[in-house]
Protein backbone atom coordinates (compact mmCIF):
# COMPACT_ATOMS: atom_id res chain seq x y z
CA UNK A 1 0.00 0.00 0.00
CA UNK A 2 1.03 3.66 -1.07
CA UNK A 3 1.73 6.07 1.91
CA UNK A 4 2.22 10.02 0.98
CA UNK A 5 4.72 12.34 1.82
CA UNK A 6 5.10 16.29 1.97
CA UNK A 7 8.25 18.12 2.04
CA UNK A 8 8.73 21.33 2.40
CA UNK A 9 12.47 20.86 2.01
CA UNK A 10 14.99 23.54 2.28
CA UNK A 11 17.60 23.73 0.15
CA UNK A 12 20.32 23.68 3.00
CA UNK A 13 20.71 21.72 5.89
CA UNK A 14 20.70 24.38 8.30
CA UNK A 15 17.00 25.77 7.57
CA UNK A 16 13.88 23.99 8.82
CA UNK A 17 12.13 21.50 6.89
CA UNK A 18 8.04 20.66 7.07
CA UNK A 19 7.34 17.23 6.70
CA UNK A 20 3.58 15.60 6.29
CA UNK A 21 3.13 11.90 5.68
CA UNK A 22 -0.68 10.70 4.71
CA UNK A 23 -1.54 7.04 5.34
CA UNK A 24 -3.38 4.83 2.87
CA UNK A 25 -6.83 6.59 2.91
CA UNK A 26 -5.13 9.46 2.66
CA UNK A 27 -5.55 10.51 6.20
CA UNK A 28 -2.78 13.24 7.61
CA UNK A 29 -0.98 11.14 10.46
CA UNK A 30 2.02 13.42 11.19
CA UNK A 31 2.74 17.03 10.34
CA UNK A 32 6.40 18.57 12.09
CA UNK A 33 9.79 20.41 11.05
CA UNK A 34 12.63 19.58 11.32
CA UNK A 35 16.12 20.52 10.33
CA UNK A 36 18.85 17.41 9.61
CA UNK A 37 18.53 14.86 6.71
CA UNK A 38 18.91 12.34 9.46
CA UNK A 39 15.68 13.54 11.49
CA UNK A 40 13.96 13.56 7.71
CA UNK A 41 15.18 10.07 6.89
CA UNK A 42 13.78 9.05 10.59
CA UNK A 43 10.28 10.60 10.49
CA UNK A 44 9.93 8.99 6.86
CA UNK A 45 11.43 5.39 8.28
CA UNK A 46 8.79 6.09 11.48
CA UNK A 47 5.55 6.94 9.29
CA UNK A 48 5.98 5.34 6.14
CA UNK A 49 8.75 2.49 6.62
CA UNK A 50 7.86 -0.49 4.69
CA UNK A 51 5.82 1.24 2.49
CA UNK A 52 5.68 2.41 -1.10
CA UNK A 53 5.62 5.99 -1.04
CA UNK A 54 4.70 8.78 -3.15
CA UNK A 55 6.04 12.20 -2.49
CA UNK A 56 6.07 15.29 -2.94
CA UNK A 57 8.33 17.84 -2.57
CA UNK A 58 8.78 22.03 -2.53
CA UNK A 59 12.31 22.03 -4.01
CA UNK A 60 14.42 21.57 -6.99
CA UNK A 61 14.57 17.83 -7.97
CA UNK A 62 16.23 17.37 -11.20
CA UNK A 63 18.49 20.55 -12.12
CA UNK A 64 20.61 19.24 -15.14
CA UNK A 65 20.92 23.08 -16.67
CA UNK A 66 24.76 25.03 -15.71
CA UNK A 67 23.14 28.27 -15.41
CA UNK A 68 20.07 30.41 -15.83
CA UNK A 69 16.71 28.61 -15.17
CA UNK A 70 15.27 25.68 -16.44
CA UNK A 71 12.06 25.83 -18.34
CA UNK A 72 9.76 24.44 -16.09
CA UNK A 73 10.59 27.74 -13.92
CA UNK A 74 9.63 29.54 -16.87
CA UNK A 75 6.58 27.58 -17.56
CA UNK A 76 5.44 28.17 -14.15
CA UNK A 77 6.10 31.85 -14.27
CA UNK A 78 4.38 32.17 -17.72
CA UNK A 79 0.89 30.60 -16.12
CA UNK A 80 1.22 31.95 -12.69
CA UNK A 81 3.20 35.10 -12.08
CA UNK A 82 0.50 37.10 -12.57
CA UNK A 83 -1.41 35.63 -9.66
CA UNK A 84 2.57 36.48 -7.53
CA UNK A 85 3.45 32.77 -7.88
CA UNK A 86 6.49 32.94 -10.24
CA UNK A 87 9.23 30.39 -9.63
CA UNK A 88 12.57 31.24 -8.30
CA UNK A 89 15.32 30.08 -11.30
CA UNK A 90 17.63 27.39 -10.07
CA UNK A 91 20.85 25.95 -11.80
CA UNK A 92 24.08 23.79 -10.95
CA UNK A 93 25.87 27.41 -10.61
CA UNK A 94 24.23 27.32 -7.43
CA UNK A 95 26.35 25.59 -4.47
CA UNK A 96 22.49 24.30 -2.93
CA UNK A 97 21.73 22.77 -6.21
CA UNK A 98 24.93 21.08 -6.97
CA UNK A 99 23.35 18.44 -6.40
CA UNK A 100 19.92 19.61 -5.17
CA UNK A 101 19.58 18.25 -1.67
CA UNK A 102 16.35 16.90 -2.86
CA UNK A 103 18.03 14.42 -5.68
CA UNK A 104 20.02 13.46 -2.67
CA UNK A 105 17.62 12.48 -0.88
CA UNK A 106 15.45 10.65 -3.59
CA UNK A 107 18.74 8.84 -4.50
CA UNK A 108 18.90 7.59 -0.94
CA UNK A 109 15.55 6.48 -0.63
CA UNK A 110 15.69 4.85 -4.15
CA UNK A 111 12.47 6.92 -5.43
CA UNK A 112 12.00 7.42 -8.80
CA UNK A 113 12.08 11.18 -10.01
CA UNK A 114 9.95 10.68 -13.48
CA UNK A 115 6.94 11.98 -13.50
CA UNK A 116 5.64 8.93 -15.76
CA UNK A 117 6.22 6.73 -13.40
CA UNK A 118 3.77 5.91 -11.28
CA UNK A 119 4.02 4.63 -7.44
CA UNK A 120 3.02 1.33 -6.73
CA UNK A 121 3.85 -2.33 -5.75
CA UNK A 122 7.83 -2.03 -5.17
CA UNK A 123 7.89 1.23 -6.82
CA UNK A 124 8.14 4.74 -4.70
CA UNK A 125 8.02 7.74 -6.92
CA UNK A 126 8.91 11.64 -5.82
CA UNK A 127 7.87 14.41 -7.67
CA UNK A 128 8.52 18.16 -7.56
CA UNK A 129 5.59 20.82 -6.37
CA UNK A 130 5.04 24.23 -5.48
CA UNK A 131 2.09 25.45 -3.05
CA UNK A 132 2.12 28.68 -4.11
CA UNK A 133 0.93 27.99 -8.07
CA UNK A 134 -1.06 25.19 -6.40
CA UNK A 135 -2.80 27.00 -4.00
CA UNK A 136 -3.54 29.30 -6.99
CA UNK A 137 -5.39 26.19 -8.59
CA UNK A 138 -6.88 24.49 -5.70
CA UNK A 139 -8.48 27.29 -3.54
CA UNK A 140 -9.57 29.24 -6.47
CA UNK A 141 -7.36 32.34 -5.86
CA UNK A 142 -7.37 35.43 -7.69
CA UNK A 143 -3.87 36.07 -5.82
CA UNK A 144 -0.98 34.33 -4.00
CA UNK A 145 -2.15 34.50 0.04
CA UNK A 146 0.31 37.17 2.01
CA UNK A 147 1.39 34.72 4.61
CA UNK A 148 5.20 34.21 4.40
CA UNK A 149 7.48 37.04 5.73
CA UNK A 150 7.85 39.80 2.99
CA UNK A 151 9.47 43.04 3.15
CA UNK A 152 6.68 45.91 3.78
CA UNK A 153 4.19 43.11 4.61
CA UNK A 154 2.93 43.74 8.38
CA UNK A 155 2.21 41.03 10.78
CA UNK A 156 -1.73 41.91 10.72
CA UNK A 157 -2.07 41.41 7.35
CA UNK A 158 0.43 37.93 7.62
CA UNK A 159 -2.32 37.07 10.35
CA UNK A 160 -5.58 37.86 8.40
CA UNK A 161 -4.15 35.99 5.52
CA UNK A 162 -2.87 32.51 7.42
CA UNK A 163 -6.22 32.42 9.51
CA UNK A 164 -8.04 32.17 5.56
CA UNK A 165 -5.39 29.39 4.14
CA UNK A 166 -6.14 27.01 7.01
CA UNK A 167 -9.83 28.11 6.04
CA UNK A 168 -9.22 26.73 2.57
CA UNK A 169 -6.83 23.41 3.30
CA UNK A 170 -10.22 22.63 5.60
CA UNK A 171 -11.98 23.18 2.70
CA UNK A 172 -10.57 21.67 0.30
CA UNK A 173 -8.59 18.70 1.67
CA UNK A 174 -10.07 18.78 4.50
CA UNK A 175 -12.26 15.77 4.09
CA UNK A 176 -9.38 13.72 2.41
CA UNK A 177 -6.98 14.42 4.97
CA UNK A 178 -9.06 14.16 8.33
CA UNK A 179 -8.80 17.23 9.72
CA UNK A 180 -11.72 17.97 11.78
CA UNK A 181 -10.62 14.96 14.06
CA UNK A 182 -6.52 15.61 13.79
CA UNK A 183 -5.15 16.45 17.01
CA UNK A 184 -1.79 18.20 16.00
CA UNK A 185 -4.25 20.17 12.67
CA UNK A 186 -6.23 21.73 15.86
CA UNK A 187 -3.22 22.80 17.68
CA UNK A 188 -1.82 24.77 14.21
CA UNK A 189 -5.13 25.49 14.32
CA UNK A 190 -5.38 27.27 17.92
CA UNK A 191 -1.54 28.68 17.97
CA UNK A 192 -2.54 30.67 15.03
CA UNK A 193 -5.81 31.97 16.24
CA UNK A 194 -3.73 33.51 19.06
CA UNK A 195 -0.48 34.17 17.67
CA UNK A 196 0.38 37.85 17.94
CA UNK A 197 3.77 37.92 16.86
CA UNK A 198 5.02 36.69 13.12
CA UNK A 199 7.28 34.19 14.56
CA UNK A 200 4.43 32.03 15.72
CA UNK A 201 3.47 31.77 11.83
CA UNK A 202 6.73 31.10 10.68
CA UNK A 203 7.67 28.21 12.83
CA UNK A 204 4.45 26.38 11.26
CA UNK A 205 4.92 27.99 7.51
CA UNK A 206 7.02 24.59 6.36
CA UNK A 207 4.57 22.31 8.24
CA UNK A 208 1.93 23.82 6.98
CA UNK A 209 3.15 23.76 3.32
CA UNK A 210 4.37 20.63 3.49
CA UNK A 211 0.62 19.50 4.26
CA UNK A 212 -0.19 21.11 1.70
CA UNK A 213 2.89 19.33 -0.44
CA UNK A 214 1.25 15.67 1.06
CA UNK A 215 -1.70 16.52 -0.27
CA UNK A 216 -0.47 17.29 -3.70
CA UNK A 217 0.90 13.85 -3.38
CA UNK A 218 -1.88 12.39 -2.43
CA UNK A 219 -3.32 13.98 -5.72
CA UNK A 220 -1.06 12.82 -7.72
CA UNK A 221 -1.41 9.06 -7.03
CA UNK A 222 -5.36 9.24 -6.85
CA UNK A 223 -6.48 12.07 -9.38
CA UNK A 224 -3.43 12.00 -12.27
CA UNK A 225 -5.96 13.21 -14.76
CA UNK A 226 -5.72 16.95 -13.64
CA UNK A 227 -2.69 17.26 -12.87
CA UNK A 228 -0.18 18.75 -15.23
CA UNK A 229 3.53 18.28 -15.39
CA UNK A 230 5.27 22.01 -16.82
CA UNK A 231 8.54 20.87 -18.33
CA UNK A 232 10.33 16.95 -18.62
CA UNK A 233 12.32 14.43 -16.36
CA UNK A 234 15.49 16.00 -18.75
CA UNK A 235 14.99 18.85 -18.25
CA UNK A 236 13.54 19.54 -14.38
CA UNK A 237 9.63 19.58 -14.15
CA UNK A 238 7.05 21.22 -11.44
CA UNK A 239 3.76 19.76 -10.99
CA UNK A 240 0.52 21.47 -10.48
CA UNK A 241 -3.02 20.58 -9.85
CA UNK A 242 -4.11 22.07 -13.29
CA UNK A 243 -3.82 25.39 -15.26
CA UNK A 244 -5.55 28.39 -13.64
CA UNK A 245 -8.74 29.35 -15.46
CA UNK A 246 -9.79 32.87 -14.08
CA UNK A 247 -7.98 36.47 -13.81
CA UNK A 248 -6.17 37.59 -11.21
CA UNK A 249 -7.32 39.97 -8.90
CA UNK A 250 -6.23 43.54 -8.51
CA UNK A 251 -3.75 44.66 -6.18
CA UNK A 252 -2.11 48.25 -5.41
CA UNK A 253 1.56 47.73 -6.49
CA UNK A 254 4.13 50.24 -7.18
CA UNK A 255 4.91 51.62 -10.54
CA UNK A 256 5.65 49.02 -13.56
CA UNK A 257 7.99 50.03 -16.28
CA UNK A 258 6.42 49.28 -19.63
CA UNK A 259 8.06 47.78 -23.06
CA UNK A 260 9.46 51.30 -23.59
CA UNK A 261 10.47 52.82 -20.36
CA UNK A 262 7.32 54.44 -19.54
CA UNK A 263 5.46 53.52 -15.65
CA UNK A 264 1.96 51.88 -16.75
CA UNK A 265 -0.65 52.51 -13.25
CA UNK A 266 -3.59 51.22 -13.00
CA UNK A 267 -6.07 53.86 -11.57
CA UNK A 268 -5.09 54.19 -7.88
CA UNK A 269 -1.36 53.06 -7.88
CA UNK A 270 1.12 55.26 -6.66
CA UNK A 271 4.76 55.92 -8.38
CA UNK A 272 7.73 54.04 -7.82
CA UNK A 273 8.56 54.01 -4.66
CA UNK A 274 11.98 52.04 -3.18
CA UNK A 275 12.20 49.68 -0.32
CA UNK A 276 14.56 48.19 2.15
CA UNK A 277 17.17 46.06 0.48
CA UNK A 278 16.32 42.51 0.73
CA UNK A 279 17.11 40.62 3.76
CA UNK A 280 19.54 38.14 2.83
CA UNK A 281 22.95 39.14 3.84
CA UNK A 282 24.60 37.60 0.63
CA UNK A 283 22.17 39.55 -1.56
CA UNK A 284 23.45 41.58 -4.49
CA UNK A 285 22.07 45.00 -5.88
CA UNK A 286 21.36 45.66 -9.36
CA UNK A 287 20.56 48.07 -12.34
CA UNK A 288 18.62 46.51 -14.91
CA UNK A 289 17.88 49.00 -17.70
CA UNK A 290 15.75 48.83 -20.76
CA UNK A 291 17.29 49.88 -24.20
CA UNK A 292 15.07 51.36 -26.63
CA UNK A 293 14.56 53.65 -29.91
CA UNK A 294 10.97 54.71 -29.68
CA UNK A 295 8.51 56.16 -26.83
CA UNK A 296 4.83 54.58 -26.50
CA UNK A 297 5.03 51.53 -28.49
CA UNK A 298 4.11 49.22 -26.06
CA UNK A 299 1.19 46.46 -26.79
CA UNK A 300 -1.47 45.61 -24.08
CA UNK A 301 0.19 41.77 -24.55
CA UNK A 302 3.76 43.06 -23.60
CA UNK A 303 2.34 45.44 -20.75
CA UNK A 304 0.36 42.06 -19.46
CA UNK A 305 4.05 40.10 -19.39
CA UNK A 306 5.64 43.45 -17.34
CA UNK A 307 2.99 42.97 -15.01
CA UNK A 308 3.68 39.26 -14.73
CA UNK A 309 6.84 39.81 -14.51
CA UNK A 310 6.91 42.42 -12.00
CA UNK A 311 4.29 40.43 -9.89
CA UNK A 312 7.08 37.84 -9.75
CA UNK A 313 9.59 40.15 -8.73
CA UNK A 314 7.80 41.22 -5.62
CA UNK A 315 6.70 37.79 -4.54
CA UNK A 316 9.94 36.18 -4.65
CA UNK A 317 11.83 39.51 -2.92
CA UNK A 318 13.64 40.50 -6.10
CA UNK A 319 12.15 43.83 -6.14
CA UNK A 320 13.03 46.86 -5.31
CA UNK A 321 12.30 49.65 -8.21
CA UNK A 322 11.22 50.40 -11.05
CA UNK A 323 10.61 53.66 -13.75
CA UNK A 324 10.28 54.94 -16.97
CA UNK A 325 12.10 57.85 -18.45
CA UNK A 326 10.38 60.53 -20.85
CA UNK A 327 12.29 60.74 -24.38
CA UNK A 328 15.79 62.00 -24.50
CA UNK A 329 14.18 65.07 -26.53
CA UNK A 330 12.89 66.14 -23.12
CA UNK A 331 16.12 65.87 -21.25
CA UNK A 332 18.04 68.79 -19.19
CA UNK A 333 21.84 68.25 -19.49
CA UNK A 334 23.31 70.50 -16.38
CA UNK A 335 27.09 70.94 -15.91
CA UNK A 336 27.79 73.23 -12.62
CA UNK A 337 31.47 72.22 -12.76
CA UNK A 338 32.82 75.79 -12.68
CA UNK A 339 29.92 77.06 -10.61
CA UNK A 340 27.98 78.71 -13.90
CA UNK A 341 24.75 76.52 -13.63
CA UNK A 342 25.08 75.64 -17.36
CA UNK A 343 21.90 74.09 -18.71
CA UNK A 344 21.26 72.25 -21.87
CA UNK A 345 18.08 71.02 -23.56
CA UNK A 346 18.19 67.50 -24.58
CA UNK A 347 20.00 64.31 -24.24
CA UNK A 348 24.42 64.55 -23.21
CA UNK A 349 25.01 62.74 -26.58
CA UNK A 350 22.86 62.16 -29.57
CA UNK A 351 22.20 58.61 -30.84
CA UNK A 352 19.69 56.20 -31.96
CA UNK A 353 19.40 54.04 -28.53
CA UNK A 354 19.09 55.24 -25.19
CA UNK A 355 17.62 54.14 -21.50
CA UNK A 356 14.10 54.20 -21.64
CA UNK A 357 13.36 52.66 -18.15
CA UNK A 358 14.91 50.47 -15.70
CA UNK A 359 14.34 48.00 -13.23
CA UNK A 360 16.22 48.21 -9.62
CA UNK A 361 16.21 44.33 -8.10
CA UNK A 362 18.39 42.15 -5.36
CA UNK A 363 19.55 38.41 -6.79
CA UNK A 364 22.00 36.79 -3.94
CA UNK A 365 23.74 35.98 -7.13
CA UNK A 366 24.97 36.87 -10.41
CA UNK A 367 23.61 33.68 -12.55
CA UNK A 368 20.22 34.42 -10.69
CA UNK A 369 20.48 37.69 -11.79
CA UNK A 370 21.19 37.04 -15.47
CA UNK A 371 18.31 34.83 -15.25
CA UNK A 372 15.89 37.37 -14.55
CA UNK A 373 17.60 39.91 -17.38
CA UNK A 374 16.59 36.99 -19.37
CA UNK A 375 13.12 37.29 -18.20
CA UNK A 376 12.70 41.40 -18.39
CA UNK A 377 14.11 40.92 -22.37
CA UNK A 378 11.34 38.47 -22.92
CA UNK A 379 8.62 40.18 -21.15
CA UNK A 380 9.48 44.07 -22.48
CA UNK A 381 10.84 42.73 -25.63
CA UNK A 382 13.55 44.38 -25.49
CA UNK A 383 17.58 43.99 -25.01
CA UNK A 384 18.31 45.04 -21.38
CA UNK A 385 22.03 46.18 -19.97
CA UNK A 386 22.74 44.59 -16.08
CA UNK A 387 24.84 46.48 -13.83
CA UNK A 388 25.48 45.81 -10.51
CA UNK A 389 25.85 48.37 -7.92
CA UNK A 390 29.18 49.18 -6.78
CA UNK A 391 29.92 47.80 -3.23
CA UNK A 392 26.65 45.01 -3.83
Amino acid sequence: MVRYVGLDLAWGTTARTGVAVLDEDGRLVHSSAVVTDAEIDALVEQHAGGHDVAVAIDAPLVVPNLTGQREAERLVTRHFGRFDAGAHPSSRSRPHFDPPRAEVLAARHGWHVDPAVQPGPGVSVAIEVYPHPAMVVLFGLGRVLPYKGKARRGFDVRHAAWLQLLDHVERVAGPTLGLAGNARWAQVRQEVRGAQRAAVLERLEDEVDAIVCAYLAWLWATERERMVVLGSVGDGYVVVPGLPTGEPTPRPVTGKVSKNGAVARRQGERAPTAVPPATRRSAMRYLLSVIDDATGTATPEEVAAIDAFNARLEADGHWVLAGGLVAPRDAVVVDDRDGRGLRTDGPFAETTEYLAGFWVLDAPDRETALALAADASRACRRRVELRAFLGG
